[in-house]
């Protein structure tokens, strides 16, 4: 389970080197002059605002269902029924072949559809003066009879389940010897400012025999991309910074004790799925705040000049999906985190950023070695 948990902290922490490639600027929606409400910021893509879709479609009345094999977003209010797929242009207007022109998209981990369509299928008008957005609905017409609301029970909280079979699986789990590819996206709010900075890294690696190999692309501005190289070799890792153009030492503090993070989670089993032909169990693994910051936010986040630069960690959640084979092997890992950081900024004070990441990773099992970079070789030779 160690190897699992360096794999991830590695990852997590490689995000840190890079500069994150979108930032809307305080982009805020109102429906009926109250703000939307969402955990995560609304967005610019194409010229046109996508905000989250639960929050978008509550605040507007909708029923929201989504249908995550099919990609299909249905929102219900009364008679008006929308349809719509992600990343498609085609939708459904109370069963009519319509188009849009930006399609919803998923980011973050969350689906996004873009606010004027939607809102304007109830009649509603949508202003837009560059920083925000204003939806104004009809008013109801108040001769005709009020619907009559039935009253919901109150929710009961959701209760974490562990169970034998769940720990057994647990302790079985390992990363296998891989070929992998994945993603990662953040979003950094930045609590002195409205400023919120969107992030996607594209990642491959190779994993044998206890050593890594790992490459991340984030695309920087005017197209620009910049490639970030982790290496785990004979138990030191390495960080190759495409800005300086040099590697350094690098990577997790062997003396924290992992098995911590475990003692003090709760599991639950959710299922199989099959992945690659192959059947697995999907374990969901939620670890307490409270361990997760005395384990790992206190004892340094292990990468070059951020240990100087950071004077604070803490982490607001931080859970996990794994799908193990029959043996344990991973086959795939999602990740979701949040974490709120103060950096030292000796000229204007300390700077807080709260920084949420989601991230999934598949693993196809393989025998070969790696084939380390020549850059990484002259490094060692020198």
């Amino acid at each position: 389970m160690r190897r699992v948990w360096v794999f991830l902290l590695t990852l997590v922490l490689l995000a840190f080197q890079a500069v994150p490639a979108l930032a809307d600027r305080g982009i805020r929606v109102f429906v009926d002059g109250t703000e939307v409400q969402a955990d995560v910021a609304p967005l610019i893509h194409e010229g046109r605002t996508l905000v989250p879709l639960r929050a978008l479609g509550e605040a507007l009345g909708f029923a929201v269902d989504y249908d995550g094999v099919e990609r299909r977003i249905t929102l219900a209010r009364g008679e008006t029924t929308l349809v719509l797929w992600v990343d498609s242009t085609r939708v459904l207007v109370n069963g009519r072949e319509a188009t849009i022109d930006v399609p919803a998209l998923v980011r973050s981990g969350r689906t996004f559809v873009p606010v004027r369509f939607v809102a304007e299928q109830l009649g509603a008008v949508v202003e837009w003066d560059g920083v925000q957005v204003k939806v104004t609905r009809p008013k109801p017409d108040v001769t005709a009879p009020a619907e009559p609301v039935a009253e919901k029970p109150p929710a009961e909280p959701a209760q974490p389940v562990t169970d034998p079979e769940a720990w057994a699986l647990l302790e079985k789990i390992q990363v296998p010897d891989a070929k992998l590819t994945g993603w990662l996206e953040t979003e950094t709010v930045f609590t002195d400012s409205d400023e919120v900075m969107v992030s996607y890294y594209d990642i491959h690696g190779h994993l044998y025999q206890g050593d890594m190999l790992i490459t991340m692309t984030v695309r920087e501005a005017e197209d620009e991309t910049l490639e970030y190289i982790m290496a785990g070799r004979d138990g030191v890792t390495y960080l190759y910074d495409p800005m300086s153009e040099t590697w350094e030492v690098a990577g997790v503090d062997d003396s924290l004790d992992l098995s911590q993070l475990s003692e003090a989670a709760s599991v639950t089993i959710r299922g199989t799925e099959t992945i690659d032909g192959i059947t697995t169990t999907r374990l969901d693994v939620r670890f307490a705040p409270e361990t997760v910051n005395r384990v790992i936010a206190k004892g340094g986040l292990g990468w070059p000049g951020l240990d100087e630069a950071v004077s604070e960690v803490t982490y607001n959640w931080y859970n996990l999906s794994l799908w193990a084979d029959e043996d344990g092997q991973v086959r795939k890992i999602a990740v979701d985190l949040s974490m709120t950081t103060v950096f030292t900024n000796p000229e204007g004070g300390p700077v807080t950023q709260t920084t949420s990441r989601k991230g999934e990773f598949r693993f196809v099992p393989v025998s070969e070695p790696i084939v380390w970079p020549e850059s990484l070789e002259a490094y060692l030779q020198s």
